[in-house]
């Protein structure tokens, strides 16, 4: 599967948290897939990102879950490249 960017920034996570609504949070790893999981979110693959952003509410922005890197802000245009 090919790689996707997002805003031309190169997404290395296989999967995202996300609380529903408009957190989406890129898990960049095994720590992080479990501190997500503990703390409820539904965690998906990243292929499922676009059409997840999509959905969500006004108030999405994507991070990663250490917060270092955004993605996104909020109500930032976004664009996704990459896999479809």
């Amino acid at each position: 599967m090919k790689k996707i960017t997002i805003n031309e920034k190169p997404v290395a996570a296989t999967h995202f948290a996300y609380d529903g609504c408009h957190k989406i949070y890129l898990l960049e790893d095994e720590a992080d897939k479990a501190a997500a999981k503990r703390a409820k979110y539904d965690l998906l693959p990243i292929k499922s990102l676009p059409k997840t952003y999509m959905v969500s509410c006004a108030c999405r922005f994507i991070s990663n879950w250490k917060l270092n890197t955004h993605f996104a802000l909020q109500f930032e245009e976004v664009c996704f490249g990459g896999a479809k």
